[in-house]
Parts: C-alpha cells; structure tokens; sequence
C-alpha cells in the first residue's frame, strides 16, 4: 500500500497533494475566485466586511440568475485588496461525495492558510477507511490553532443533496472557531437550524429582495456593457418585469447591444425567471454569427471549459479564438482563473445552451459528453470523467474507468465513498461486463456496514464466474471468497470467517500477498471470539507477514490491532500495550493522529488503559477512538466502545453510564449479536444492583434470559443453531447476572454454587480479566456463609492475578458488591499476613486500598505521596517525552506553548501528561511536576 506523504503542487489549473507515485488531482478552477460579469459597486451589501463583528455565517438565499456569485466575487475581491484570508470553493454535483467534498473544503482552507489543510488530506486520502468526522475536527482543530482569521467562501451550495453532504457542511459551520467565518451562496434554504446562530448573533442573511438590482445599478449596468443611458420608462418597464432579477436584466442588455429594440423586447415579454431566460435567450443568439452561436451550443456541456478540452469537442474550429471571443462580448461566460484559461456558462445560461442543443441537434449533447470525458480520463481527471461519462449515457467507458480504479481506490486507499459514488446509477449489464467493479462495490460496502448487499454483489460475481475464462474465473472467485471472510469478521460472524478462511486458504495456496494478509487477519480476529488464542497469534503473525511483503501499511497495522486484541483477552497487558502503543505511533507517522488508523488503535489503548487503572488516559484514547469503533463497527470495538465507556461514566455518572450501556445493547439487538448483547446486558445488570436498583435489575436479568436474541436459542434469521462460542459467552454473562442477584438478596450457597462453576469454566480458557471477577463474586459469597479464611484465599488469587497481568480495576470495579471482603482481606494482610495469604505484592494491596476508599489505606496513601514508593513498589518509569514535556509545566508554560516549542498538537501534549498523572498517581500539572521534580525524574 501507497504511503501518503502529502506535497502541494501547482499547475495552470489544478492543485496536486501527491503520494508516494500517484497523485490525487484537485480541480483548481474550484478553488479560485472567478470574475464577476459587468461587477459593479454593491456597497450595501458587502460593507458589513469592515465591521468589527464578522458573524460567522453570511448566508446568501435567492433563485437562480440573482447574482449570488457575483456578489461573493465582489466580496471576495475586496477581501484580496484588504489583504485578508479566504479560501473559495465552487460546488458541483459531484460534490455529493462526502469524502469529495471534504477533500476540497479542506483544500480551500488550505488555499486561505497553507498547512492548515494538510492533516485532514491526509486522513481522507490515505490507505484507510474515509473518516469523515476525523478530519473535519482535524481541519477545524488547526484552523483553531491559527491567529490568522479566515473567510470560507463557498458558492452553489443548493448541488449538495446527498444523504450526507449537506450535513458535512453544516456541522463544519455549527463547530467552527471564532477565527473562521463563511460565506455560503444557496438557491435554497440549507437544511440547517440557524436558530443558535440567530440568537448569537453569528447569522448574517441575504435574500432575493436584498439582491434585486435598483434602477440605478441597473444604469451602472448597462454603462458597464456600453450602451447609452437607458429611458426612464423603459428603466421602470425592465423593473417591473424582471424584480431587479440579475440575470433577466443581463440578457435584456445583452439582446439590447446586439440590435434587439428594448421596447419591443419588453412588449413581447409576458413572465419571469424560465420563461424570460428563454425569451431573452434566442435574442441573444439570433444576434450572433453562426459559427460563434454553434461554439456556444455545443460546450455547453462542459461544466468548465478551455480551449483544449473544448477543442476535443470540436476538432476542427478555432476554440482558442472563440473562447477569447466570448470573453470580450461578455457573453456569459465566467473565468474561472486570473490568467483566463478555464471558464464557465452562467449557470442559468449553460441551462438554455444544453436544452436548446438538445432541441435542435438531439443526440448531440451525449457525443460531446463522450469526448470531454475521454479528454478527461487521458489527462488524469478519473471522478469528472466517469461523470461525464454517465451524463452522457456512455456506460461502457464508465464502467472501464471504474474498473480500472477500483482496486487502488477501495482496498489501497479505502477511499469507499468515491468508489461508491462513482458505481451509483451503473446499469447492471456494466457491472456484469466487468465483474471487478462488483468486487470492488463489495468491498467498500464491507467498510460502510453495508454486509448484506455486498454478499449479494459477490453471489453475482460468482454466478458470473460460470462465463468467463478459467483464469479470470479463478481471480474472481479468489478475491470473492476474500472479501466474503472480510464481510463475516467485520459483522461479527466468527464461525464463518475462522472455517471459511480456513478453506480458502486450502483452495488458493498461491494467492496472492494482500488477499492472504485479508483472510488470516480476519481469522485472528474471529479467534478472539471464539477463544482460540493460541490459533490467532499465529494467524496474525502470518498476516503481518503477507501484508507487509506487498507493503500495504494500513494491513499491518489492522493485524497489530487484533494482536492487541488477542494478548488484551489473554491478560498479556503489558505486551498488548506494547504492541498497540508501536502501532499507534506507526499510524500517527504514516497518517497523522486523527486518522482512522490511529482512532483503531487509541480504542484499544482506552481498554488496556482502564484495566490497568490509568483512567484519565484511558478517557483520552476512548475519546479518540470513538469513531473508529463506530465505524468498524466489529463486536469488539463496540464492546469497547459501551462496556468501558460506561464503566468509565460509571466514576462520575451512573446514570450517564446506564444511558451508554442501553444504547450498546439496542444496537446490538439491532445487528442480530446476541453475544455483544448478552455481555452488555450483564453490565446493566451489574450497575443497576450497585446503585440499589435491585427490581429493576431482576427484571433486566428475567428479560436477558428470556429475549430470543440476548439468550440465543435459534437464529431467526438464518434459522442456524446458535454458535458454540455465542453460547459460551451468553451462559458466563447469564450466570454473571444470576450471582449478583443472589448476593443482593442473601442467597450465599447458590451464588456460590454458580461461581464456583464459573471459575472451574474460566480456568480452562485461560482469560484471568473474567477469573478475577468471578474470584471476587466467590469471595462475598463465601464471606456471607461465614467461609472467612476460603473468602479471603479467593481475594488474595484474584490479588495475585491483578499484579500479575496488571488488572487492577478488575478488583476495584468489585467494591459496591465486596467491600466488606476487601476491607477484611487489607486489615489481614497489612497485620497477620499469613503464608497462604500472601500471593499478592503488599503494594498492590496497599493501591486497591486507596482505590476502593478503604479506611487503612488514608494514612498509608498520604505517607506514601510524602516518602515515595513503599517497599516493593515500582519505581516511576516515565518516558522521555512524558519527562520533557514535564520540565516545561515545572517553568509555568501552557499546554499550547508546550506543543509549539516541542512541534505537536495540544491534544498530544494532554495525552502525554494525562499518561503521567497515571503513572504519578496526581491529578494536575502542578502536582505532576513537584512530584517528578521531587523523586528525581526531571533534567
């Protein structure tokens, strides 16, 4: 896989950031200023620029043809001659793409800041899933960063009605910082709430009545065009019957200039907005010569034009000379650029051109859609000319453009939602013609939670094998078994994506690197479900291998994710810290830190961090992970996202925790997981009862037991029995459930009884995270028969396990139910201290002490803050960045100049010291400091 290290290039019309040999091309014409036509002077309307207030949203609402462009044109121009900075982005329909049109708001801004746009690239154009969340904060956290205040102009935004887009952009606006303001032109209303703008007064509008020209602009008007001062009757007549429309006047002078008598024009007028534009229209190119009046015709399919791509339309006419032409008689025609090369139709004008081209040559139209996409695809514009490719009805040629960029643009550079946009309104006879782009739409659909439609592209893709030759056959149905063990990991189908692998391997033993890399990495991660961990290592290690021979980055760090996830579930935590912490720090250098890539890996970390009870950290990384477990959307990550994001809440709010774990269990319900379900129902189980909430938590427990989905039973919609795995899980969280409730109510001997079956089942499997909570649940049980000693054995066991592997908040999450266990198990060990209760280090006794509040454990905490790790503890092992941005706190600089003066973000600059605080055991920088100062850590 390509890795993206972004260089802005600059050619005559586009603006390059350039990967490692390919290049994502962005249309420059799009990003610059055009030139107004016949600008005039609109004070009013542009003099709130040099106010002191520049609201936050100019917003600009009217029809068509009143001048909106125009009127950010002279905006944008006064900004330029003020020195101020703006970015300019003009909207096509092809913007309807979220990631399209994140790509070049980015770019815009990067136009108005240089730099400022650069992460948010990164994260849309590198080897990953699009992160669409991601790299606006990440665009928008720069621009924070910046003194510099920036407009964002941005025309035509009525062309975003996607499902997505119009909200990109809105959300962009709603979050903006107080430095970055917008001017948005619109023919429609946006589908937004101004209201908190409105009340804020951050909301600047204008509409249709603002925009109508006045008698006398409309005089500066015709001044502009060169004809003589028009009469005050005929001047009235034009304002009655246009309403100062921009576009209607235009053409009337237009018509005017070349011979048409303004009071005939105005007689024969009887209508508005369409039907003037088409009257005034034929005036205009019933005055023109032949050839220049067939010119105009025939580009009007161009959605901009030069002289080269307009000469690929017409081969044989002077287009240079033509273009020049129009320019000097004002013909509606926009520059798009200072040097005047690229240009556009009036769009209202474009409009009358295509429907009176299709009126008198039909069929015309599609021919010269044909040669401008062809001109575009042999100058390395692939997104315009696939569109102009369909827009002309010329599928085929769609369809090989896609084929031949499927591959690189869905599994190399994850960019799903270009690949997807770009499959949109394909006949399926161009699909079945070229089966690779089915592939490629299966692929991408994986990675948009699109599963069941993507199995349906491949049962195609395979019915088509039966036509086609051996060896395309054999390509086909290798990639489609790939994407089909992708599919069932990424849906949570581990029996399918461990044997089904395991198959494809037996069947394409040559395969080839990235697909083998796929299929093991989508075993491994299957294992963890199904607890063969032994099998999911080794599994991993091989796609490690296979992904980094053909070098596809983004591969490898996927399969360090789920060597994380593996070594997490076996208790190996500090070497599934190790392993993730080197593949976060790879994806932050290979993609920035709010690449998708990284977000995976700081999800991770969130539950490392928590379970080793580094909870500020662990806070930071679920914060940072949270749309990649969104996303991706794998029981895992969701299991993350719900069950230590509500244990986190949980601290501080449990009834925000509750509210987390409900929503969990909703979606996964939703997704048919009964196993994510299961183990997310134990948790509101287990949190209603430590709040008191003891009914409501038998009734949770009674509906868990009885709900088809959470208790499993059959598949209803595959009518399967239930997995062995899925079942496994269900019974432990079931039986988690059933000893709470028991021990609410005094029932010691079954609670006992139920765990000490479940430690017996947890013993064989090896995960000691789930053994020690279960350890501690025996514990109060035994304590209630009046089993001290045994009760106090099981405590010191899970002790032992906890400073073994590091679990600390396995124990500590355990208060509400086993305090009186706990505190009896520290009075013994820091007095008696038996042999056979002195497994655990007296320092982790002392540390779950001051956790859980204990009354023993003040006195010794407050001593140990003074004199420095008891005997047996740890020494304090900070890392050399943690140390240095340390030293900077110690001389009073802030977060932000920390970051400036070391060259990174404030965000990194709080990671780093919140994974201080932890291993400090403080709450702020200034205890940090002393207490690093203090035990000799600092320089």
């Amino acid at each position: 896989m390509s890795t993206y290290q972004f260089q802005r290039k600059q050619t005559d019309d586009r603006v390059e950031w350039t990967p490692e040999g390919n290049g994502e091309t962005l249309l420059r014409t799009k990003l610059r200023l055009g030139t107004a036509i016949g600008l005039i002077d609109r004070s009013h309307l542009c003099d709130w620029l040099s106010g002191d207030r520049v609201p936050r949203l100019t917003l600009v609402t009217a029809p068509a043809g009143y001048g909106k462009s125009s009127l950010l044109s002279a905006l944008g121009l006064r900004m330029t001659e003020a020195g101020r900075a703006f970015g300019w982005l003009s909207l096509d329909q092809d913007d309807n793409d979220p990631i399209r049109l994140l790509v070049y708001l980015a770019a815009a801004i990067d136009e108005a800041a240089p730099g400022t746009g650069r992460h948010a690239l990164e994260i849309l154009r590198s080897g990953q899933q699009p992160a669409e969340v991601l790299a606006t904060r990440s665009l928008l956290s720069a621009i924070e960063r910046i003194a510099t205040p920036i407009t964002l102009f941005v025309d035509d935004a009525h062309l975003l009605t996607g499902n997505a887009t119009p909200g990109i952009l809105c959300r962009m606006i709603l979050s903006a910082p107080t430095n970055l303001h917008f001017v948005v032109a619109s023919r429609e209303d946006l589908p937004m709430d101004l209201s908190p703008l409105r009340l804020s007064q951050n909301l600047r509008e204008i509409g249709a009545v603002s925009l109508a020209l006045r008698p006398d602009e409309i005089q500066m008007l015709a001044e502009r065009n060169g004809l003589a001062p028009i009469g005050a009757r005929v001047l009235r007549a034009l304002v009655d019957s246009t309403e100062g429309w921009a576009a209607g006047i235009q053409l009337f002078l237009l018509a005017s200039a070349h011979g048409e008598d303004p009071q005939a024009l105005l007689d024969q007028f009887d209508g508005r907005d369409r039907q003037l534009s088409d009257y005034l229209g034929q005036a205009v190119l019933r005055a023109l010569r032949p050839e220049l009046r067939d010119f105009l015709l025939q580009t009007a399919a161009l959605d901009r034009f030069s002289d080269e791509v307009c000469q690929a339309v017409l081969p044989d006419v002077p287009c240079k000379a033509m273009i020049e032409e129009l320019d000097r008689a004002n013909l509606f025609v926009i520059p798009l650029d200072r040097q005047r090369k690229w240009y556009r139709y009036h769009h209202l004008f474009g409009d009358f051109l295509r429907d009176r081209l299709e009126t008198e040559q039909p069929g015309r139209l599609a021919v010269n859609y044909a040669a401008a996409a062809r001109w575009c695809a042999a100058n390395g514009s692939v997104g315009e000319a696939i569109s102009y490719a369909k827009r002309g009805g010329d599928y085929d040629f769609a369809a090989e453009l896609i084929a031949a960029a499927s591959e690189q643009t869905g599994q190399y550079q994850g960019d799903h939602g270009s690949l997807l946009h770009w499959i949109q309104d394909l006949p399926d006879e161009g699909l079945d013609r070229l089966p690779q782009i089915r592939l490629g739409k299966a692929w991408s659909l994986c990675f948009n939670n699109g599963h069941a439609e993507a199995l349906a592209e491949l049962d195609r893709v395979e019915r088509l094998c039966a036509g086609a030759p051996a060896d395309q056959a054999a390509i086909l149905r290798q990639s489609a078994g790939m994407i089909r063990c992708v599919s069932a990991c990424l849906s949570g189908d581990a029996d399918t994506a461990r044997l089904s692998g395991a198959e494809w391997l037996a069947a394409w033993p040559d395969a080839r690197d990235f697909n083998r890399g796929a299929v093991t990495n989508a075993m491994a991660y299957a294992c963890i479900a199904r607890r063969e961990y032994d099998f999911g290592l080794a599994a991993v290690e091989e796609a490690i291998v296979a992904h980094s021979r053909c070098r596809a980055d983004y591969g490898v760090i996927c399969a360090l994710a789920v060597k994380g996830l593996l070594l997490t579930a076996l208790g190996r935590m500090d070497d599934a810290e190790r392993v993730v912490r080197g593949a976060l720090d790879d994806a932050l250098r290979l993609w920035g830190e709010h690449s998708q890539a990284a977000g995976q890996m700081s999800a991770l970390l969130a539950e490392i961090m928590y379970e080793t009870d580094r909870i500020e950290e662990a806070r930071h990384h679920l914060g940072e992970g949270e749309l990649a477990a969104r996303q991706i959307a794998s029981p895992e990550l969701k299991l993350i996202q719900h069950g230590i994001g509500a244990r986190l809440a949980r601290l501080g709010n449990p009834a925000a925790a509750l509210a987390i774990l409900r929503a969990g269990i909703a979606e996964a319900r939703a997704q048919k997981r009964p196993a994510l379900a299961a183990q997310l129902g134990a948790g509101e189980v287990a949190l209603l009862l430590a709040e008191g909430r003891g009914v409501e938590a038998e009734e949770v427990a009674r509906r868990n037991a009885t709900d088809p989905l959470a208790a499993g039973g059959r598949d209803a919609a595959s009518d399967r029995d239930e997995p062995q795995w899925v079942a496994a899980q269900r019974v432990e969280a079931q039986r988690d459930s059933a000893i709470r409730l028991a021990l609410s109510l005094g029932d010691y001997r079954p609670a006992l009884a139920e765990a000490s079956q479940q430690i017996a089942d947890l013993r064989l499997d090896g995960r000691p995270a789930a053994l020690i909570t279960a350890l501690m649940l025996k514990a109060v049980a035994l304590l209630g028969t009046g089993a001290e000693l045994a009760a106090l054995r099981a405590v010191d066991e899970a002790a032992r396990l906890a400073a073994e592997s590091g679990l600390i908040r396995r124990i500590a999450d355990e208060e509400p139910v086993a305090r009186a266990v706990l505190q009896r198990y520290v009075e013994v060990r820091e007095t008696v201290a038996p042999t056979d209760l002195a497994g655990a280090p007296m320092a982790l006794v002392r540390r779950l002490a001051a956790l859980c509040s204990l009354p023993a454990a003040r006195g010794q905490a407050a001593a140990r803050d003074q004199c420095g790790p008891a005997p047996g503890e740890p020494e304090i092992d900070l890392r050399p960045k943690e140390r240095q941005i340390l030293s900077l706190v110690a001389q009073g600089l802030s977060n932000r100049a920390i970051a400036d003066s070391l060259f990174l973000s404030e965000k990194t600059v709080k990671w780093h010291l919140y994974n201080a605080y932890s291993k400090l055991d403080v709450k702020n920088r200034t205890a940090a400091a002393l207490k690093a100062r203090t035990a000799g850590l600092l320089d």
